[in-house]
């Protein structure tokens, strides 16, 4: 403990004399950071503040490789490993520095990275060798490698990416280094638990020139070496899990990065799919979207925060705690090692990240707002019945082996059944049920306007085909199938209903909540008359795009209908709630579709209307002969709106 603690401080005051040193070479040799669109800053910066670290790190692990045993005794019996792991740095760092002097291009930038991952890996650190799922016995290198190298060259350009506010990148990567040092002390690893303690110390110790107002920036020499280090000190922690659940840990201690990266790139992937964006070009190519993925913005987490109106200070301090919370958790996996407390915990991180994330009001991953589904669905269900079957019958499949689980309890007890035995029975069920839904006539059904009858269809065929396998049960041989209780076939029943009605009423609902949701919209809509044809309004305004129509509610002189929600809308109350309601509501239109609504009332609504610019529309629906009885056709009725008025 004495050693840990000196060690520590040790390198906390190198870091910190070293900085000012630093910050006077950047000058000197042009490492400046100038400000631009997509930075904080206002005015130019030194950077190059890595290079504090690295040397304060450095000089602290050749004196523990020189006076502290275990490391002399480690590095004396792996000298191969260890001039590879020291290469792999150094390529690294001396990266960093050149790209902190002169900007280099984010190709040369990967292939180094991912020269200097190569590195680690043939140095024997391997992210699957503890993955038990994927031991694949002689075929492991071929999952090991990709794997490694995702693993490291991620973790690094993710503490790259979070490094956009002073002190950000440095104060979560301090803490990220302190909780897998506890992790490693639990496990035993005291070797792991120094190196990274000496990270940490030699961070903070540049921390204290870099927190708001920042006088250096870490530069690539930094948040590279950072994130370099973390991801191969969390290789260490892979190699100690035990469990499925404990292989979760590397990713929870370094939570916030790894986050920030992950919204960030499923974020501009959903963005070159959204509908507005598919209205100004055609939808992009594969290699353009990917392209588009590792382009720069200004909308990662910690400028949501920014735009949220949190301060510069009081945004890095609200990561920090956020960060700290993630460690805390991997922490608690890691001593008490139990399943109870691992769900427990995974369920409360999973919990606040995704608050935090709806509070941060990302458009593109809110998929009720984005319409990023409606194209996808429209391609691949509504213009392809074999997708479709495909679909059902991996529904009808996972609905059998789901509902056997839930009732067996666990694959432990259906290991006394034979597996052919198994895969026979699940096959003629999925033959049986697939084939009374094809003949049914499901696939001619139009998922775009699916409406009630079409349900009713459904359950009724599915119903049909449930009954048809459970007969097939009583015939087929016993020894398997008799042991499906009823239990389990009203479990099938169930799963098979929600997967194949959920399939088809999935963009109908999807369009309904995106066209509800929308926000860019003109004109905003009150319906009076809460009726069936006010609700065929509701819904004409919902699909006509055109229209540009945002509804707001309903009015109707019904007093027992005031404070309900029809379709989901509320219900304001009598037409005298009008005036009020055109101010709280910001009204531009209101919409008559009532037959029974009183001359005196339609007079009081235009007046209100009038005196608050406000536009009143009649909706009609109607029937008209073809011809007239002189033969000739009737005008077309003008389309105002989208709305016969």
């Amino acid at each position: 403990m004495i050693l840990t603690f000196g060690i520590f401080i040790l390198a906390f005051l190198l870091s910190l004399l070293l900085t000012p040193l630093v910050m006077q070479l950047a000058f000197q040799i042009g490492a400046i950071d100038k400000p631009n669109h997509r930075k904080i800053h206002t005015k130019t910066m030194p950077r190059m503040g890595g290079m504090a670290v690295f040397v304060s790190f450095a000089i602290c692990m050749i004196l523990l490789s020189a006076d502290y045993k275990p490391f002399y005794v480690l590095v004396a019996q792996h000298t191969l490993t260890t001039v590879l792991v020291v290469s792999a740095f150094l390529i690294l760092f001396l990266l960093g520095i050149w790209d902190d002097i002169n900007e280099l291009k984010p190709g040369l930038k990967f292939f180094v990275q991912w020269l200097a991952a190569t590195l680690i890996y043939i140095a024997g650190f391997h992210l699957s060798n503890s993955i038990i799922p994927l031991n694949f016995g002689i075929y492991q290198p071929l999952l090991n490698y990709p794997l490694t190298i995702l693993w490291i060259i991620g973790i690094t350009n993710a503490f790259n990416l979070i490094d956009g506010l002073d002190g950000l990148a440095a104060g979560i990567g301090s803490i990220a280094a302190i909780t897998i040092g506890v992790i490693s002390f639990i496990y035993g690893d005291y070797l792991t638990t120094l190196t990274a303690l000496v990270f940490a110390g030699a961070v903070l110790g540049f921390l204290g020139y870099n927190f708001n107002p920042a006088e250096i920036f870490l530069g690539d020499s930094g948040s590279l070496f950072i994130g370099f280090l973390l991801a191969l000190l969390s290789l260490r922690n892979f190699s100690r899990s035990s469990t499925i659940y404990s292989l979760f840990i590397p990713l929870i201690a370094l939570g916030l990065p790894v986050l920030d990266t992950l919204v960030s790139m499923l974020r501009r992937f959903i963005k070159s799919y959204l509908p507005e964006e598919l209205q100004k070009r055609e939808a992009p190519s594969l290699k353009e979207t990917l392209y588009r993925i590792f382009l720069p913005d200004k909308s990662h987490i910690h400028h949501q925060l920014l735009t949220r109106g949190l301060s510069h200070k009081g945004t890095v301090i609200t990561l920090y705690a956020v960060s700290i919370i993630y460690g805390i958790g991997a922490v608690l996996i890691s001593y008490f090692h139990t399943r109870q407390i691992s769900v427990a915990v995974s369920f409360f991180l999973l919990t606040i990240t995704l608050a935090g994330l709806h509070q941060l009001r990302y458009r593109e991953i809110a998929i009720f707002r984005n319409g990023f589904f409606i194209p996808l669905l429209e391609r691949l269900l509504i213009n392809h019945r074999l997708i479709n079957r495909l679909l059902d019958i991996l529904f009808i499949a996972g609905s059998y082996v789901g509902a056997l689980l839930l009732v067996k309890g666990s694959y432990d007890k259906l290991a006394v059944f034979q597996v052919n035995q198994f895969y026979l029975e699940m096959l003629v069920i999925c033959i049986i049920q697939i084939s009374i839904i094809s003949i049914s006539g499901l696939y001619k059904e139009s998922i775009r306007q699916i409406g009630i009858g079409d349900i009713v269809q459904i359950l009724k065929w599915v119903t049909i085909a449930i009954v048809a396998s459970f007969l097939a049960d009583i015939l087929m041989n016993p020894g398997f199938m008799q042991s499906l209780s009823l239990s389990f076939w009203l479990l099938d029943y169930y799963f098979v209903v929600t997967s194949v009605l959920g399939l088809r009423i999935a963009h109908p609902v999807l369009k309904y909540l995106f066209e509800r949701y929308r926000t860019d919209q003109k004109l905003r809509v009150l319906i009076y008359g809460a009726d069936k044809k006010g609700l065929l309004a509701l819904h004409n305004i919902l699909t006509n795009h055109s229209a540009q129509m945002t509804p707001v509610g309903f009015l109707d002189e019904d007093p027992e209908l005031e404070g309900y929600l029809a379709d989901g809308y509320p219900i304001f109350g009598g037409h005298w709630k009008l005036q009020r309601l055109l101010k709280t509501h910001k009204i531009n239109q209101i919409l008559i579709t009532s037959e029974s609504i009183k001359p005196v009332v339609f007079e009081r609504i235009e007046a209100i209307a009038r005196k608050h610019g406000a536009k009143v529309q009649l909706f009609h629906i109607y029937t008209e002969d073809i011809k007239t009885d002189s033969g000739e056709y009737p005008p077309i009725p003008a389309l105002d709106s989208g709305i016969y008025a």
